[in-house]
C-alpha cells in the first residue's frame, strides 16, 4: 500500500515538473533529487514492510508453539487419562455417560485449538503446500536442536489424503520434539514411501536408541513413553499406525503408517 502511494507521488511529481513550460538547469536538478529522495524513501518502507513481515512470522510462530507445546499437549495428555477413564468406568452406568460426554468436551477443544494454530502457522499443511510444509518443519527443527536432518524425498504424492495431513505433520513434530529432548542424536533422516493401501514416514535418528523396556511401556504417562503415546494417539484417530523400533546399528527407527482412506475418527 504504502510503495503504490510512493509511486503515485514520483508520478504526480514527474508530471508536474514535465508540464512547466521551460525547464531550467535549476528544474532539472530539482526534480533529479525530488525523484531520488523519493526512490530512497520507497525503498526504506519496503525494508521496514519485510522486517514487519518477519516479525509477523516469528509472533506466529511463538504464539502458536506456546499454544500447541503447553495447552495442545495438556488437553492431549486429558484426552488419554479420559480414554482410560472411559475404559474403567464402561460398566458403569452413571459415570460411564459422563466421561464420554467430558471425553467429547476435550475433544471439541482440542479440534478448536488445532484448527486455530493450524490457521495462525500451518496453513501449508492444510492448504495444500505440504511438502513445503515438511521441509520448513524440519529445517525449524535443525535449527533449533543443532542436530542435522535431512529430508530423503521431499515430494509427496497429491494423493496424501487432506484429513490425515495435520495428524501427520503434529506425530512428525512430536517425533522430532522426542529426538531432540531425548535422544543424544547428532543426525536424523526423515522419508516417505508409498504402497498401495497407505502412505508410510520413515523417522531415524543416530541417538541412544529406545531401550527394550521402553518399547514395553508405552502405557505409560510419564518421559518419553508419554511422547511415544501423542503420536501413537494422532495415528490412530486416523486409523493409522506408529511402530517404534530401534534402528540397524544404533539410534531410533520409528514408521509411521497414514491411510489412504482415512476412517471418520474423533480426535
Amino acid at each position: 500500500c504504502y510503495r503504490n502511494i510512493l509511486s503515485c507521488q514520483k508520478l504526480q511529481a514527474y508530471t508536474a515538473c514535465k508540464e512547466t513550460r521551460v525547464p531550467g538547469p535549476a528544474q532539472t536538478g530539482d526534480l533529479r533529487h525530488l525523484m531520488e529522495a523519493l526512490d530512497q524513501r520507497d525503498k526504506e518502507i519496503a525494508r521496514l514492510s519485510q522486517q514487519l513481515q518477519s516479525v509477523e512470522r516469528r509472533f506466529h510462530r511463538e504464539t502458536s508453539r506456546v499454544l500447541h507445546d503447553q495447552l495442545g499437549q495438556l488437553l492431549v495428555v486429558k484426552r488419554l487419562k479420559l480414554k482410560e477413564l472411559l475404559k474403567r468406568t464402561a460398566g458403569n452406568s452413571n459415570l460411564a455417560p459422563l466421561a464420554r460426554e467430558l471425553l467429547t468436551l476435550n475433544d471439541d477443544s482440542l479440534y478448536e485449538l488445532r484448527a486455530l494454530t493450524s490457521r495462525v502457522r500451518d496453513s501449508k499443511v492444510v492448504d495444500g503446500a505440504f511438502s513445503e510444509a515438511i521441509q520448513e518443519l524440519l529445517d525449524r527443527f535443525q535449527q533449533e536442536s543443532g542436530i542435522t536432518c535431512t529430508l530423503l524425498n521431499g515430494e509427496l504424492s497429491d494423493t496424501f489424503n487432506t484429513s490425515a495431513k495435520l495428524p501427520t505433520f503434529y506425530a512428525l513434530q512430536e517425533l522430532l520434539r522426542n529426538i531432540t529432548k531425548h535422544s543424544n542424536a547428532k543426525s536424523t533422516s526423515v522419508s516417505f514411501s508409498e504402497n498401495k493401501d497407505c502412505f508410510e514416514v520413515h523417522v531415524q535418528d543416530d541417538g541412544v536408541g529406545i531401550s527394550s523396556s521402553e518399547l514395553q511401556s508405552l502405557e505409560s504417562t510419564s518421559g518419553l513413553n508419554l511422547g511415544m503415546r501423542l503420536v501413537c494417539d494422532e495415528m490412530d484417530r486416523i486409523g493409522g499406525r506408529a511402530a517404534f523400533n530401534q534402528a540397524e546399528q544404533f539410534g531410533s527407527y520409528v514408521k509411521l503408517k497414514v491411510p489412504k482412506v482415512v476412517e471418520r475418527r474423533p480426535l
